[in-house]
């Protein structure tokens, strides 16, 4: 009986903290074209260069792990839908220069898999030109970006930087790297979430018994 419930209370807690975290869209990619480069810049809402100093699989392992139980208990994956994995990667940067949106020397930009998400495959150790975006154009909403914009290796980059240089970059206040994300919250949050649950479940139950004598 403690086994059930214990499963039970694993899915429930586990789909409650999915609140923290970031889906990224299943339908196919669609990019806008005959866009200029002053018109990219505009419509972004952040323009920087920075080297990428960790990559997080927002799916692997926990939530690969919940959509399996999910579907061992008959219910369809929160995560996994249509060949889609909805959660993609957060990418840290450290800021080399920005125009436009930044504050700070590190940042956390989400991008999804590949694919139909448009997401954009970056590489530990190597330097980029970003075009970021709030999601869901929400002002300070966290920062998303994909192959749909100019974003690029700098290597690839001369045209949108001589461009870029005609402005001024902007003062970064100094800061630590980023070093918990919502999924780190989550690994370290989920197990004390769940003996707790557990010794409450163990509790009721004593008190069951004794109630019954």
């Amino acid at each position: 009986m403690i086994n059930v419930s214990y499963i039970r209370l694993t899915v429930c807690v586990a789909v409650l903290l999915t609140l923290l975290a970031h889906p990224s869209p299943a339908s196919a990619c669609s990019c806008e074209a005959g866009i200029t480069l002053p018109q990219y810049f505009t419509q972004y809402d952040g323009v920087f260069t920075g080297k990428v100093t960790r990559i997080v699989d927002n799916y692997f392992p926990i939530f690969s792990t919940l959509d399996t139980v999910m579907y061992k208990f008959g219910f369809a994956p929160y995560f996994f839908h249509e060949d889609e994995k909805r959660l993609g990667y957060s990418v840290f940067f450290k800021v080399i220069d920005a125009w436009k949106g930044l504050e700070k020397t590190f940042v956390e930009v989400n991008t999804g898999r590949g694919g139909g998400d448009c997401g954009y495959t970056f590489e530990i150790g190597k330097e980029y030109l970003i075009y970021a975006s709030h999601a869901y154009g929400i002002p300070d909403n966290y920062w998303v970006t994909g192959i749909c914009g100019r974003t690029s290796e700098l290597a690839f980059a001369a045209e949108d930087l001589d461009y870029l240089s005609a402005f001024p970059t902007l003062p970064l206040k100094s800061t630590l790297p980023i070093m918990l994300t919502e999924k780190d919250v989550i690994i370290l949050g989920l197990p004390f979430l769940i003996t707790v649950g557990v010794l409450l479940l163990i509790r009721l139950r004593r008190k069951n018994k004794r109630q019954d004598i």
